[in-house]
């Protein structure tokens, strides 16, 4: 067993009595020479992004009715909105409901950070990803600064062009077993077992999570929007910040938005399984796919794991990134 297996097992015991007492741990296989259990970690190939394990197990997804209000009301005083002004632009939060219990029964791990620039450039060097970044974050900022650190996330990709970075990835291990995460597979991570609001508990700190904090004044009978001047204005690098949760995922809050294989609807599908989340997603090219996570220039409410939006798959922006999943298959269930 190594050290790292044994510094992590009173925290893997700890997550997965959280999360559900009615799976017990499993080993998958990766490859003839690697087997790997709840909370490992692994690297599959030198560009590969590096992967934890995730325990199986239940949560509760999304919100209440109560908790999309709440968290609503918290966004508007935040913005200082009277939260009781209508009409109202910013009521999305419904889409966070119903809150329900959810089964992870899809083996998977997922990565330690979002997808970095430098895994991206090695996609590149190989001509299977496009290289239009840069020059589509120079496009939306003009002139304004952008993170071009190589453990920075990459951003700016569209979802069709994650496919081609996905793609090249199972073409480097041999199999199609790298994909986006659905919605509910990346809520269930970025909760990391925690009952409260974030993973980290019910508030979030800057020197934990890359987010903003901004608010609107009335000047001269008109709104004006002010933003705090210690905000970031683009990503930190994925190694900066206490942005870790208890399974080591970093930066599920805040940073970069993360888009996930789940179709947008105006509500949560009521789903008891995560393996029927993703047979739900497996449908044609062309709809606006869900978005996690908040970003740098988003509210700390907007970078809660309940919270949701949807994008076109064509659409790319500078606070736009995403971060991938392995399918895991059991080590008693290997062929030959």
């Amino acid at each position: 067993m190594s050290l790292f297996r044994i510094l992590f097992l009173p925290v893997s015991f700890i997550a997965l009595f959280h999360v559900s007492p009615i799976f017990a741990e499993e080993s998958y296989f990766i490859s003839k020479s690697q087997v790997v259990s709840d909370l490992d970690t692994f690297q599959e190939c030198e560009a590969c992004p590096s992967m934890v394990v995730l325990p199986k197990g239940y949560f509760s997804f999304g919100s209440t009715e109560k908790e999309a209000r709440e968290a609503h009301r918290r966004f508007k005083i935040g913005l200082n909105i009277d939260p009781d002004e209508v009409p109202d632009p910013y009521d999305t939060f419904v889409s966070e409901t119903p809150k329900h219990d959810v089964t992870i029964d899809v083996p998977i791990a997922m990565g330690l950070t979002e997808v970095t620039r430098e895994e991206w450039a090695a996609c590149v060097a190989e001509r299977r990803c496009a290289d239009e970044a840069d020059a589509r974050i120079r496009f939306r900022l003009r002139n304004g600064p952008y993170q071009d650190h190589p453990r920075s996330p990459i951003t700016a990709v569209t979802y069709t062009e994650m496919q081609d970075y996905l793609a090249w990835l199972n073409d480097k291990v041999g199999a199609k077993v790298y994909r986006l995460p659905t919605e509910v597979e990346w809520e269930y991570a970025a909760r990391a077992g925690a009952k409260t609001i974030f993973a980290q508990g019910d508030s979030l700190t800057r020197e934990q999570a890359n987010f903003s904090i901004y608010w609107r004044e009335i000047e001269g009978g008109r709104s004006v929007w002010k933003r705090d001047p210690g905000n970031e204005k683009r990503p930190v690098t994925v190694d900066e910040l206490d942005a870790a949760n208890s399974w080591g995922l970093r930066h599920m809050s805040g940073n970069v938005s993360e888009t996930t294989r789940s179709c947008w609807s105006e509500g949560h599908l009521g789903f008891a399984s995560s393996a029927r989340y993703l047979a739900a997603s497996y449908r044609p090219l062309g709809c606006r796919r869900v978005g996690k996570g908040g970003s740098y220039g988003a509210s700390v409410e907007l970078a809660r794991p309940a919270r949701r939006v949807g994008h076109p798959e064509d659409y790319w922006g500078p606070w736009v990134g995403f971060r991938i999943v392995r399918e895991l298959k059991a080590e008693d269930n290997q062929e030959g």
